[in-house]
């Protein structure tokens, strides 16, 4: 799904209230300061601080929404989605969403059949007796 023009201009004006939201709550908290004082006449510490504070929310949200996709993919792998799948969701190639979301390879290889892992387990076992020298 894809969402129109409208709903994505509608989508970027809420995340910026979001994220005014929590640079007001950055700066009131501390946990971003204001630029030092500057011998330029024209400098706006005030200013700086609120695109600082507003910079490090962006940031935040980054993280967070990057756990939440991770989770969500994980999500999608245990209802029966694969890589394509989770390609196919984002715009991006199972390749892509592969490197994009290596966790979900644990929860796709634990849906296999135990018959499948117990083979696996087999032919990863006898290339390591190989490479050990057992043979």
């Amino acid at each position: 799904m894809r969402l129109s023009p409208d709903e994505r201009s509608q989508l970027r004006d809420n995340l910026a209230d979001v994220v005014w939201m929590w640079a007001l709550r950055m700066v009131d908290s501390g946990a971003v300061a204001a630029p030092p004082a500057s011998a330029d006449p024209s400098a706006e510490p005030v200013r700086a601080a609120a695109q600082l504070a507003r910079l490090a929310a962006m940031e935040e949200i980054r993280a967070c929404l990057d756990d939440l996709a991770a989770r969500a993919a994980e999500d999608a792998a245990r209802y029966g989605a694969g890589y394509p799948e989770l390609g196919e969701a984002v715009g991006v190639s199972r390749q892509a969403a592969r490197k994009r979301w290596p966790s979900a390879a644990r929860v796709i290889k634990d849906r296999r059949p135990q018959r499948r892992r117990d083979v696996e387990e087999a032919i990863s076992r006898f290339k390591t007796d190989i490479t050990d020298g057992a043979y």
